[in-house]
């Protein structure tokens, strides 16, 4: 076995480390640290509270999403033990330097109670994967449609109005053609991906209320969907530095406070790795996979 497969999870994380850490740093090139903390050190608890009940109950609907595409193999697991398994493969998501992550976890968990068959495991976490980012796009192109970004230039209202348009038939077309299986849930999982988006924004909101921010909401939570797409990709810890990023480049032409704007964005990294952290209470009792009509 090569130095890579040996390691490539460390390595892969320790990339990712740097990677944050440079995204960081260009950040902090063009703003005050000291802002920034003094901006967070004034955050309304109350309201950061609430935003971090509304998250998690964005995450629940996530959890219920994924299930739906389980049962759609036929594999029917006990709700509150695959709740568990969700929470806990965010934790590993974002805290551990393992290869695999919380996605390839919950599958080599669920491997063994479903017959083996490890590629459907796998393409039902893609198609949850992909059916978020579509409510994410959907929803970003929505509210950017009211920011002064489409005033930047005169083809970006009709193109973002004919993306709205064609994205969820496209999607579906995705989905009928690739993934066959899974298409008796379409409706169901497009729905609860749009509420799980939209339950996000509206935590969004609550996050700028607790920062003191007045005005240009719409601006902050359409830069956070881009943000949040973005940070998809798997090149930093989290997402955390690839969000900042995107808002510090983004602050001048949506005429956005840069300080709140990062700071918003840090913000909603915090929320996401404190709702993430209670995924730790289920990785210290390993349990077998809960299927209903096993109990």
């Amino acid at each position: 076995m090569s130095f890579w497969q040996q390691h490539k999870g460390i390595i892969k994380f320790i990339i990712k480390v740097v990677l944050t850490a440079l995204a960081l740093w260009f950040v902090f090139q063009k703003l005050d640290f000291n802002e920034i903390f003094q901006t967070l050190k004034k955050t309304h608890l109350g309201y950061f509270f609430v935003a971090f009940v509304l998250y998690n109950v964005s995450k629940i609907s996530a959890a219920y999403r994924l299930l739906r595409y389980y049962q759609a193999l036929g594999l029917q697991l006990e709700w509150w033990y695959h709740l568990r398994l969700y929470y806990l493969g965010m934790f590993y998501n974002l805290f551990l330097p393992g290869g695999i992550g919380g996605d390839g976890y919950k599958v080599l968990v669920l491997k063994p109670v479903y017959e083996g068959k490890t590629r459907q495991l796998v393409s039902a976490t893609l198609l949850d994967r992909i059916s978020g980012l579509a409510a994410l796009v959907f929803l970003g192109l929505i509210l950017t449609s009211f920011t002064s970004l489409i005033n930047f230039h005169a083809a970006l209202l009709p193109l973002s109005l004919l993306a709205i348009a064609v994205l969820y038939p496209t999607y579906y077309l995705f989905n009928k053609l690739l993934f066959p299986s899974f298409l008796t849930v379409f409706f169901q999982t497009s729905i609860l991906s749009l509420v799980v988006q939209g339950v996000q924004v509206i935590a969004g909101i609550f996050l700028l209320m607790a920062l003191g921010v007045e005005t240009h909401w719409l601006a902050y939570l359409a830069l956070l969907l881009v943000a949040n797409a973005a940070s998809v990709l798997p090149l930093t810890v989290g997402g955390f530095g690839l969000r900042e990023f995107v808002f510090i480049n983004a602050y001048p032409i949506l005429q956005l406070d840069k300080v709140h704007a990062v700071a918003f964005s840090m913000l909603f990294f915090f929320l996401a790795a404190l709702a993430s952290l209670i995924g730790i209470i289920y990785s210290i009792k390993k349990e077998s996979p809960k299927l209903i009509n096993h109990q």
